[in-house]
């Protein structure tokens, strides 16, 4: 083995013994929540409306354990975004979508304490191995602006006002004021305002009358009115003695004998049975008396009621086991008719969205459905009570008790029990929901007189935004979308194509906020639905239906969210960190996308250094759409920025990210970090307890002493004996109210940027309480770093940048908080080996002496990691591409081969190495390379290289 080769190995295995564990370099100092996020998840997409982020989508997000625990953590973390305090929001209804594949969390906004009318958002979370949040929405108030007058003003003043206002005195029936927030969002008030909300309606099954009123607070002024009643014309069909098609109750279309499921019939005095789709029942009956079976169009979905005709009733004397033959209507007339399509169409409406979404059961409950309205040319919803209303024949109108009405009118209760506005929005999802169900693109189908109808979507072609012309008019945007998704479907797939349609249609359902204005349908809706119909969380590569369901908003002059033509692959990983004053080489592979394929040669990469223009090159193509990036050499703690793009086939060039200048990738350049504080709780280090509101459970240091039955920690994490936990006592104790928070000692990170890692403990028997961990600049305003959601025990490690956070200065401080409020669950939390590093900007210089024959001298190391493990070599071959070693993190030496290994030990304190070399008398005089490499970081991956030093040997 020759020199170069044994000193190349002795320098290997030199390297190999180091052990220092490694610390990523600091990210960018970002404070805002939008900053944050985008930091967080560079892939993320965001749908806005004017100054307020309505949408996060197109990539994974926020993952933990369980679908909940990821929802509320993102909240916790991100939900600042929308403009709002996250805490305002309360969860009101999980529901799984897409079979289980995806669960929605939705909330409800309150502020103050009060209910914000509308206030809502939406949290859709894919399900798998983990957790992971994929879709995140929100409409609601600002809670920055929530200064309101004192109440002035009683319940009782409040409904007083509105009871003697004489445009309202005709209402029979009042609901209870309740104090709420009107928010500016609303299309009622320009600004928020704290009311009393309250109904009143019309107790009748004549002609509906509903509203809700708004009295301001603080002056008593009546400051909205809504109506509760929610008119819609439009066509249906079923039967019973019910008619056929989509055609109304005509002398062309007489009704026909049809069964009717979903009714419930009973034996007087006995049990009751709800009859199946195809009309049968059985009643469970002991004996074999003569019992009378009974019915009426009553069912766990329906109640009808009729205002005029006979009300439907049946029944019939049988002795067990019958056959018990009921017939409904069975000398049909109008009012007959009616009750019976209306009956059917309302249970396959239900039916319909609930086969699709089990565990959605707001709809479970038997609306009153009222029929056979002496008014004409009409249905209603009215929202209160709530019911349906359908109108007699009359002024040139079937009865309006027939199959796309009632669907119609039954999916404004749909919009209702999912807590959005109808306006426009209400108009064309009850639209959509008729014409999918019947497989008509024709709403109230010769509603007007034979081949006379009130809207044809696809004939009227309505474009986004919407033009004007009212509620039915914009309705129409949404409508014609959802139908022209159904065709695309179906055109692809056949049967199994609009049985995928049907179910992407119930899932975007329990995910939208609505409507926009008038809009029924906005670039938002094409986002809401390409999130559920996508599967694996990451729009970037496309869904299995964007071009379908593109080519329908398309059609309406909607577009959808810019997503990636070609994928862009890192095959060498890439980090938010670079080593200062050295080129950095990274590989980037360009695949085939929804683009079409990648042009070979046509990678450019852009780059800005420290937010200077970003300015264009060429890629170097190692092999056809394979590239090498190089990034220039910057200073420690600054920033290079770069986005890449290419050419796709179809001519489109694309960008990654898709942002491009607008969200680069961003790495900041460090070189060390070393240790700023260390703590296991065996000694008290300065950390404080603050407990508010707390009844049990304060945080205190010392060895666990529970037996883990309550989820509490047997022992601490790190073996050495103590940590910090919430009510250190075997048996019945644990967290109650609160919070209690630990807090750190004051840390200076001013001028640098650091990491903050951690063990904790969280156990939570019910999965609604936190573990937060907030980060201060001044002990008075936290924020946010990371939350932890319900977990079942365990010690888990983590980690986070405090330029992540805030800005590093001179009076950072962490703390740890968790509560039980309300105080219904078992909560137990611990905390152990809290570390604090700090990042340095320190280069590692060598230099030594003269190098003199037969004389000593000195060699000097500076900049090194303290305690990690520094070696020095020389080369007489010259200065240059050198070796590289993967103990040095894939580090490059600046001198050539022929190396000898002069010194390898740890560094001091201060980061120095000193050694003393003999040089011996009969060296030849010759020209001496040498240079300093420190192995530091897990795997060498923060090790540096030092300047070359080059002396001449002399006598």
């Amino acid at each position: 083995m020759n020199i170069a080769a044994r000193l190349f190995c002795a320098l290997s295995l030199l390297l190999l013994c180091a052990t220092e564990g490694w610390v990523r370099g600091p990210a960018s100092g970002v404070s805002s929540p939008l900053n944050q996020l985008k930091t967080r998840f560079p892939g993320i997409k965001l749908h806005s409306s004017g100054s307020r982020v309505r949408a996060v989508y197109g990539a994974p997000m926020t993952r933990a354990g369980a679908p909940s625990e990821a929802a509320a953590a993102w909240l916790v973390d991100h939900g600042a975004v929308f403009g709002a305090d996250p805490t305002s929001l309360h969860l009101v209804r999980t529901t799984e979508v897409s079979g289980g594949r995806f669960q929605c969390f939705s909330y409800e906004q309150r502020v103050l304490g009060l209910p914000v009318d509308p206030g809502y958002a939406r949290i859709l979370v894919r399900v798998g191995s983990g957790s992971e949040v994929v879709y995140a929405a929100a409409r609601l108030l600002d809670t920055t602006r929530m200064e309101f007058p004192e109440v002035q003003v009683s319940a009782v003043s409040a409904l007083d006002r509105v009871r003697k206002d004489d445009a309202y005195e005709h209402l029979s029936v009042w609901g209870d004021p309740e104090l709420v927030v009107l928010s500016q969002v609303s299309d009622l008030v320009e600004e928020p305002v704290r009311v009393y909300r309250l109904t009143g309606r019309l107790d009748t099954v004549g002609a509906p009358r509903s509203f809700t009123f708004f009295v301001d607070a603080a002056t008593g002024e009546l400051v909205a009115v809504r109506d509760n009643v929610l008119h819609a014309d439009v066509s249906g069909s079923v039967n019973g003695f019910a008619t056929q098609g989509t055609v109304p109750d005509v002398p062309s279309n007489p009704p026909v004998s049809t069964p009717v499921p979903g009714v419930i019939v009973r034996i007087q005095g006995g049990a009751t049975a709800t009859t199946l789709e195809d009309g049968s029942f059985t009643i469970p009956h002991p004996g074999t008396d003569p019992v009378t079976v009974e019915v009426d169009l009553v069912g766990p979905f329906a109640d009808v009621r009729t205002a005029q005709g006979t009300v439907l009733h049946e029944e019939l004397m049988v002795s067990p086991p019958g056959p018990a033959d009921l017939l409904f209507n069975g000398t049909p007339d109008e009012f007959g008719t009616a009750q019976v399509n209306v009956f059917l169409n309302v249970n396959k409406a239900h039916n319909f969205f609930t086969d699709r979404a089990p565990g959605f059961t707001s709809l479970d409950i038997p609306i009153e459905c009222n029929v056979n309205i002496a008014l004409s040319c009409g249905g209603t919803f009215e929202s209160t009570t709530p019911s349906l209303g359908f109108f007699h024949e009359g002024g040139g109108c079937p009865n309006a008790g027939y199959s796309s009405v009632v669907i119609h009118e039954y999916a404004h209760f749909i919009v209702d029990r999912l807590g959005l506005v109808q306006g426009a929005f209400g108009e064309g999802y009850a639209d959509s929901l008729a014409m999918l169900i019947l497989d008509d693109p024709v709403i109230g189908r010769d509603f007007l007189g034979a081949g006379n109808h009130l809207r044809e979507p696809l004939v009227d072609n309505i474009q986004y935004p919407c033009p004007g012309g009212g509620i039915h008019t914009c309705s129409q945007v949404l409508s014609g979308v959802w139908f022209r998704i159904k065709q695309a479907f179906e055109a692809q797939a056949g049967a199994a194509g609009v049985a995928d349609a049907y179910q992407l249609f119930v899932d975007w359902s329990l995910l939208t906020l609505g409507g926009d204005g008038d809009d029924a349908a906005h670039p938002m809706t094409a986002i809401e639905v390409l999130t559920v119909d996508d599967d694996d969380g990451d729009l970037s590569n496309g869904t299995p239906h964007l071009l379908e369901i593109c080519s329908a908003f398309s059609a309406h002059s909607i577009p959808c969210p810019s997503i990636p033509g070609l994928v862009f692959e890192y095959p060498d990983g890439l980090s938010d960190v670079v080593l200062p004053d050295r080129e950095t080489t990274l590989r980037v592979n360009v695949l085939s996308g929804i683009a079409g394929d990648p042009v070979p040669g046509s990678g450019t990469m852009s780059i800005s250094v420290d937010g200077g223009g970003f300015v264009e090159t060429p890629l170097t193509e190692l092999a056809p759409n394979q590239y090498e990036l190089t990034l220039p050499v910057i200073d420690c703690l600054s920033r290079v920025s770069f986005f890449v793009s290419a050419e796709a086939t179809s001519a489109a060039i694309v960008t990654d990210p898709p942002l491009g200048a607008l969200n680069p990738h961003s790495l900041v350049a460090t070189s060390i970090s070393r240790p700023l504080f260390s703590d296991d709780f065996e000694a008290d280090l300065g950390w404080t307890v603050v407990n508010v509101a707390l009844t049990g459970g304060a945080w205190e240091r010392g060895i666990p002493v529970g037996d883990g039955t309550r989820g509490d920690p047997t022992v601490d994490f790190d073996g050495s004996g103590q940590c910090y936990l919430t009510s250190n006592l075997a048996g019945n104790s644990d967290v109650d109210g609160g919070p209690t928070r630990l807090v750190s000692p004051v840390f200076d990170l001013a001028g640098t940027d650091g990491r903050v890692s951690y063990a904790y403990w969280l156990s939570n028997d019910d999965g609604d309480d936190l573990l937060v961990v907030q980060v201060s600049e001044d002990g008075v305003n936290w924020v946010n770093a990371r939350s932890y959601v319900g977990g079942s025990g365990g010690w888990f490690e983590d980690s986070f940048l405090i330029s992540d956070v805030v800005s590093p200065g001179s009076g950072i401080q962490v703390r740890f908080s968790t509560a039980d409020v309300p105080n219904n669950s078992i909560t137990e939390v611990a905390v152990d080996a809290v570390r604090i590093e700090i990042f340095e900007c320190r280069p590692l210089v060598f230099s030594h002496g003269p190098l003199v024959r037969g004389e000593s001298t000195e060699f000097v190391v500076t900049g090194a990691v303290p305690g990690s493990l520094v070696g020095v070599v020389a080369s007489t071959q010259g200065s240059g591409s050198g070796p590289c070693f993967g103990q040095l993190g894939g580090l490059c030496l600046e001198i050539l081969p022929g190396l000898t290994l002069l010194r390898r030990q740890s560094a001091d304190l201060a980061g120095e190495v000193r050694f003393f070399v003999n040089i011996p008398p009969g060296v030849p005089l010759v020209s001496v390379y040498s240079q300093a490499a420190n192995r530091a970081g897990a795997g060498g991956i923060d090790s540096t290289v030092s300047n070359v030093v080059v002396e001449v040997i002399r006598d």
